[in-house]
């Protein structure tokens, strides 16, 4: 039997998909957002997010702005990579994508950690950002 990592979602072409169409998307939208608030969390309760600015920071990143980027949302930059990394394995002949597969399987434990790492520090920003808000009144 076949023992399945939580990685392979990264290889469902259904996934790959998605991560190119909201790539695209980044292009298109404008770096400065459209002036309509995307985030129903924010919408509602009008406390900023873990995620909020991620989308300009986003499209900024893709229009070239990486420093705008970075004030929207640090983790802007991670989700480019990482929806890039998807989309190009669309691209990759099927022998480099099982080869990328087996090193995903072969390092399972410490792409864990780093996922962990990555959560940590999403929500740690959230909240800080939100202390951050509560204090000042300023939402990024």
């Amino acid at each position: 039997m076949t023992k399945h990592s939580p990685f392979d979602i990264l290889f469902n072409r259904i996934v790959q998909l998605i991560a190119l169409g909201l790539l695209l998307l980044g292009f298109i939208l404008p770096s400065d957002g459209m002036g309509v608030p995307l985030c129903t969390f924010k919408r509602w309760l009008r406390l900023p997010c873990p995620g909020c600015g991620l989308t300009r920071s986003v499209s900024s990143i893709l229009h070239g702005d990486v420093l705008k980027s970075w004030n929207y949302h640090p983790l802007g930059i991670f989700f480019v990579g990482a929806a890039l990394f998807l989309a190009l394995n669309l691209a990759l002949p099927r022998r480099r994508v099982v080869v990328i597969r087996r090193v995903f399987r072969k390092h399972h434990d410490p792409l864990e950690i780093l996922f962990i790492a990555f959560a940590t520090f999403f929500i740690g920003f959230g909240w800080l950002r939100l202390m951050a808000y509560i204090v000042t009144g300023v939402s990024y």
